[in-house]
């Protein structure tokens, strides 16, 4: 009976190491499984960041490439505008030029009708 009381001890000691070490290589598995695991998402978590950032610099690309053209468009209405500007400026100075003309002429006009009178008289 000692025996068998002895070997039934070392089955269960047996059958609690054997489960002891299943235990544990289950957790060092299950940590490489998971840590595996961990790691493909970190990958897909990188190469959907990575997507966005690429995605972010063409928008960015675009939006430069939008704004530029938009910027020669101005530049090109402000120019064209100080041209008109100029033209117009030219067109007043000369209808400014051309009243004086005709004040000038009208008060030349104005003294030979006097004059004209001083010698009818």
């Amino acid at each position: 009976m000692i025996f068998a009381k002895h070997s039934i001890r070392s089955e269960d000691e047996a059958a609690f190491e054997a489960e002891k070490w299943s235990q544990l290589w289950l957790s060092e598995n299950g940590q490489k499984i998971l840590a595996d695991k961990r790691l493909l998402e970190n990958a897909q978590q990188v190469k959907i960041i990575e997507k966005q950032i690429e995605y972010t610099y063409r928008l960015i690309e675009h939006k430069r490439k939008i704004i530029e053209q938009e910027n020669m468009d101005m530049e090109k209405k402000m120019i064209d505008w100080l041209k008109v500007n100029q033209r117009l400026l030219r067109i007043f100075e000369a209808m400014k030029d051309r009243e004086v003309e005709m004040i000038y002429a009208a008060e030349r006009c104005k003294q030979r009708n006097i004059q004209a009178r001083v010698f009818v008289i």
